[in-house]
């Protein structure tokens, strides 16, 4: 009967434990959820400090302290971007009004033509049949998918306080990086501080890898369109151009994705000339994204594109398009952890590819190499 009393004292206390634990699981979820934004920019401020962060790291070798050459970097993003912004942003507003105040026209062009090909199928070409009033209300849902993609409201006040922090946020990044390092490294157990520093440079030299590819293949893949669309007389082809050469930053479907508006506005001019876009954008995507930019990234991130998808998907159905654009760098953080806290314990096993032959080619029949014979060799041999 003594023991009833402690029993119901300790079945109480758990309980009470439990109760406590998963109240601040609920507040800590609900926490993060609130800060997502912030969270996320924070860590896009981060890599943008580690993309420029080489620069610096190679001035302070030579001599130069490392707040100087990070003004000098800092100068010098500003100047480039302010001279591409002066040079290109008003032509881009320009044929960004003139495109935006004749898509209504454009939807109605593409509907006609559809219901033409269509005749044999009254109800289908009814469905599909738009005219400028039902074309404004799907540009208008249109604008309300895109602010939705954004995840976020911003007037022009908060958008330059924001960008104010931003650039706050990379120089403190650039001009001191040992204490975050440092105090990162500390806070971990000793026997994980040296993985953790191996991690930390490789995914230093992929987000520099990432930043070099977007740009040299953004702004190929940029300049070709421009003259492929200008030569096809499609209307808006600087702003299609400017689009495109940002797509990179969505990993696989951002380029593929970026061809649909282009296309569409290329038919509403001729079927043929939306047929020779899409075709262009298949072969330009196809190029630059199976040669040039392996070419560039090296082994530097050799990150496979079903992994690049999954990670990508799963960041825009969380975080919107903020999530999308750091998914690539997010998932060579990922490959860089899990390759140094995981990969780096393993036993090397030779006999693997053997098991991966085996699973492709569906041998059921597959066995370990015989005793006595050299590694594999036997395995080999069968596979000719």
């Amino acid at each position: 009967m003594s023991d009833q009393p402690t029993d119901f004292r300790n079945s109480g206390s758990m309980l009470n434990r439990a109760v406590l634990l998963a109240a601040t699981l609920v507040f800590v979820l609900c926490f993060l959820r609130k800060i997502a934004f912030i969270v996320l920019f924070f860590l896009f401020a981060l890599i943008f400090g580690m993309a420029m962060n080489p620069f610096v790291a190679w001035m302070e070798k030579r001599g130069i302290p490392r707040i100087v050459g990070s003004l000098i970097a800092a100068t010098g993003v500003m100047i480039v971007v302010g001279g591409l912004g002066w040079l290109i942003v008003p032509i881009i507003a320009d044929q960004a009004s003139q495109l935006w105040s004749s898509l209504p026209e454009y939807l109605s062009q593409v509907s006609a033509k559809f219901a033409a090909w269509l005749d044999a199928y009254p109800q289908l070409q009814k469905r599909l049949s738009l005219d400028s009033e039902a074309a404004s209300r799907v540009l208008s849902g249109a604008s309300g998918v895109l602010g939705g993609l954004l995840n976020v409201s911003l007037s022009i006040v908060t958008a330059i306080a924001l960008l104010i922090v931003f650039a706050t946020l990379v120089m403190y990044v650039l001009i001191r990086p040992r204490p975050l390092i440092h105090g990162l490294l500390q806070a971990i157990p000793k026997r994980h501080r040296d993985p953790m520093a191996r991690a930390l440079a490789k995914s230093s030299t992929m987000v520099q890898a990432w930043v070099t590819s977007n740009v040299i293949v953004g702004g190929v893949e940029a300049v070709a369109s421009w003259v492929f669309l200008t030569w096809m007389n499609v209307p808006g082809a600087t702003v299609w151009a400017a689009l495109t050469f940002f797509s990179e930053m969505v990993p696989k479907l951002g380029p593929y994705i970026m061809a649909v508006p282009p296309t569409l506005v290329a038919f509403a001019v001729d079927p043929r000339t939306a047929l020779w876009t899409a075709l262009f954008y298949m072969a330009l995507n196809e190029i630059t994204g199976d040669t040039l930019a392996p070419w560039i990234r090296g082994k530097q991130m050799e990150l496979h594109p079903a992994f690049l998808i999954l990670v990508m998907l799963a960041m825009a159905s969380a975080f919107g398009l903020l999530g999308a654009l750091i998914s690539t760098p997010l998932a060579g953080f990922i490959k860089a952890f899990y390759e140094e806290f995981w990969l780096r314990d393993q036993v090397s096993d030779p006999e693997n590819r053997l098991r991966v032959e085996a699973v492709i080619h569906r041998n059921t029949d597959w066995k370990p190499r015989s005793p006595g014979k050299a590694e594999g060799q036997d395995q080999l041999e069968k596979a000719g």
